[in-house]
């Protein structure tokens, strides 16, 4: 069995509860990811669960700032937040003068003993425009998988999917399986012209994904999006797909 999660942004961790699920069924497959996910995945493979999970946590922290902007928090959880216009602008001046905000030397103590070669696979697209899964050691595939626009460069000129099509979709075959759990564009009250160019390019990648997920005979294992508070509750999630996985499979 081959199973693809991931999403963007904080929706990937959902695809963290989804291999607590798997793991405590004993199923095993083969996993496909993009985004926090394929760091997860790859910790946990060779350092254990509670080590991957308190590296993912001490990332979150560490990226927190970049994840608020992609994620556009300010104008997508709910309210406009009071100021948010200084902060995109300052942001977007110093987008415009490096190539990303941070660099993998700042966290590469997080791969610290992640060189051995995992089962986990990642779903890239490559800067000529060519996408697939890449499969190598724990930090190749971790910084391939966290090389989000605007957060990290490019590794081994390859991006992660996570703004191409949010969850990891375009390499799935028929018969394979996907967790869906895409962003909410609806809950972004936006009301500038730069906020609906963003919108706009959002909706693109979530419909191209839909599109392609009509076009393939996959099975669909469902979730709805989180914010940052839900992650305190990730063993409710871990419940709810475990549910899902015993009707599906």
């Amino acid at each position: 069995m081959r199973i693809y999660a991931g999403g963007y942004g904080i929706q990937s961790l959902i695809a963290v509860a989804l291999f607590k699920a798997l793991k405590e069924m004993n199923i095993s497959a083969d996993i496909v990811t993009n985004g926090l996910a394929g760091f997860y995945a790859a910790a946990e493979e060779i350092l254990g669960e509670d080590e991957a999970t308190r590296r993912t946590m001490e990332l979150l922290d560490r990226i927190d700032y970049e994840l608020y902007m992609i994620e556009r928090r300010w104008i997508c959880e709910g309210e406009r937040v009071k100021g948010w216009k200084s902060i995109a602008v300052d942001h977007c001046v110093k987008l415009a003068l490096q190539e990303s905000f941070k660099r993998w030397e700042e966290i590469e103590d997080l791969f610290m003993g992640l060189e051995e070669n995992v089962n986990v696979g990642v779903e890239y697209i490559d800067l000529y425009g060519n996408i697939g899964v890449y499969y190598g050691n724990g930090v190749e595939v971790s910084k391939i998988s966290l090389a989000m626009t605007g957060v990290f460069p490019p590794f081994k000129e390859k991006f992660s999917t996570t703004h191409f099509t949010q969850i990891p979709v375009y390499t799935a075959r028929d018969g394979d399986v996907v967790l869906v759990n895409f962003r909410d564009p609806s809950k972004c009250v936006f009301e500038k012209a730069d906020e609906i160019l963003s919108q706009s390019a959002e909706i693109r990648a979530i419909v191209f994904a839909k599109q392609l997920l009509l076009k393939k005979k996959v099975i669909q294992i469902h979730h709805p999006p989180i914010n940052f508070k839900d992650l305190a509750d990730l063993e409710s999630i871990k419940s709810d797909l475990k549910k899902e996985l015993e009707e599906l499979l």
